[in-house]
């Protein structure tokens, strides 16, 4: 049976649950009146615009991350990705 992760909200890297210093971010692309946009993000902890992304975990492979991250942040899921 498969491990269950705790809620997004609650990860951080000091839990010991990520691998120190890796991390993911997600370049979400669209088209929008013939322009070609990206999806920023404002997080809490700053109010600056950045690329949705998260650290990895221990028991997850970067794709995996990049998922959890994508729907944690942005509440999308099953998205093409490509590294």
């Amino acid at each position: 049976m498969e491990k269950e992760k705790p809620p997004f909200e609650t990860l951080d890297q000091g839990s010991g649950i990520f691998i120190p210093n890796v991390s993911v971010d997600c370049i979400i692309l669209g088209f929008d009146s013939g322009r070609l946009k990206v999806l920023l993000c404002k997080f809490k902890v700053s109010e600056k615009w950045m690329l949705p992304g998260g650290f990895v975990a221990k028991d997850e492979d970067p794709d995996e991350s990049a998922l959890r991250v994508l729907k944690g942040r942005t509440g999308l899921e099953d998205v093409y990705l490509r590294q």
